[in-house]
């Protein structure tokens, strides 16, 4: 489960990083549209939310968030040193 949770978390950072014009330059070398942005940034907090309720449902309230923050801070660091790469 938590490596699951971990996907969705990358993939709803890479979401809210591809909603930004800057990271979205530097990854697909074009701008999107604001609709397209928009719906990134719906999917990107989308993908957090179950995240987190996926973490909830395996571990209880208490230790879930706790199990989601801690999932935010390692695949956020990944995210960091994969957007400083490209």
């Amino acid at each position: 489960m938590p490596l699951f949770a971990s996907t969705l978390i990358f993939s709803g950072f890479l979401a809210l990083s591809l909603s930004m014009s800057r990271h979205c330059r530097q990854v697909l070398n074009r701008s999107l549209s604001p609709k397209a942005n928009l719906w990134l940034r719906l999917l990107g907090w989308a993908s957090l939310g179950a995240a987190l309720m996926i973490c909830i449902a395996y571990s209880g309230w208490a230790t879930g968030v706790l199990l989601w923050l801690g999932l935010l801070s390692a695949v956020g660091l990944i995210n960091i040193l994969w957007l400083t790469y490209r």
